[in-house]
């Protein structure tokens, strides 16, 4: 039990570090680094770190690495590189922290929905309330004077973000049937990698932010201890060992709220940001729409 205890509590962690960090980057480094290079910084090392363990496992699962299989993993790394990654951090630089802390609660809908719209099957009750409760609070972080750090666009790129995040968690709700979470975890790293670490040769800022979170100490301590290492690789892990020891939803549900409680308490003590009525509002809808999804669900769609 106290080893689960410290696997989630390790998994939020990293988790909830990686909005700070990132947000702290863009302040460090106002000129050069923006969400779009840091999105390819953290692609490019993070795949690196997990080249290792993707070249094992894909070694040992190589039985079940059929074409489907395949052509999933790469369509996670597609979508986790570009889309959950970049979207996140360009999202971060653009709105307040507290929206991109608290739009964590929104994943589990999002991935719920997209899960039935993708494979067949009906959104439940549980699921349709958490949907209503969590349109419910970004609607009120949209259209409510929240922070003066919040813009529309960024609000909306958030948006963005949990649909991309959505959709990875339902692909890889598909590929988990034939092969371990830690290979999807680790492929989905490498080829979002590849594909973004690619890209850099054509564009100079993009190449100049991989070396330059490597070689100035003041962006190295943020970018690799609070990105790569807690949010790209502890977190990860650790969140894989928890779910052979508690139930998926348990294991989700805390991870994400220990998420939201590190983020909070990041946004502030470091950035000194204000949580008025409107932000707690919306903050306590998106936590509840959280806590309604994660309910045990009536039926399961087929893959």
């Amino acid at each position: 039990m106290l080893a689960t205890v410290g696997f989630v509590a390790l998994t939020g962690a990293g988790w909830g570090l990686v909005a700070p960090a990132t947000r702290l980057l863009f302040d460090l480094d106002r000129q050069g680094l923006d969400g779009a290079s840091v999105t390819v910084a953290r692609a490019t090392w993070c795949g690196c770190a997990w080249l290792p363990a993707f070249a094992f496992f894909a070694w040992r699962e190589r039985r079940a690495l059929d074409r489907r299989t395949v052509a999933r993993l790469v369509t996670l790394g597609a979508i986790w590189g570009p889309g959950v990654m970049g979207l996140f951090a360009i999202a971060t630089q653009r709105t307040a922290l507290s929206h991109v802390v608290f739009s964590v609660g929104l994943t589990p809908v999002a991935a719920g929905v997209l899960s039935t719209l993708l494979y067949g099957g009906t959104i439940d009750g549980p699921r349709r309330a958490a949907l209503v409760i969590g349109a419910l609070g970004a609607s009120l972080f949209a259209f409510g004077k929240t922070s003066a750090h919040a813009t529309p666009l960024g609000d909306a790129i958030l948006l963005a973000w949990v649909l991309a995040f959505g959709l990875y968690a339902a692909v890889a709700l598909a590929a988990l049937r034939k092969v371990s979470a830690l290979l999807v975890t680790a492929a989905a790293n490498v080829v979002g990698g590849t594909l973004l670490s690619a890209a850099s040769l054509f564009v100079p800022a993009w190449r100049d932010a991989i070396g330059a979170v490597a070689t100035h100490p003041q962006l190295a301590l943020p970018f690799f201890g609070g990105i790569v290492v807690m949010g790209g690789v502890v977190a990860p892990l650790a969140y894989s060992y928890a779910l052979g020891r508690a139930p998926v939803s348990v294991v989700t549900g805390a991870s994400q709220y220990v998420s939201i409680a590190v983020g909070t308490v990041a946004a502030i003590l470091l950035f000194g940001e204000r949580f008025g009525v409107v932000t707690i509002a919306a903050g306590i809808l998106l936590i509840g729409s959280l806590g309604v999804s994660l309910l045990p669900a009536r039926e399961r769609a087929a893959i």
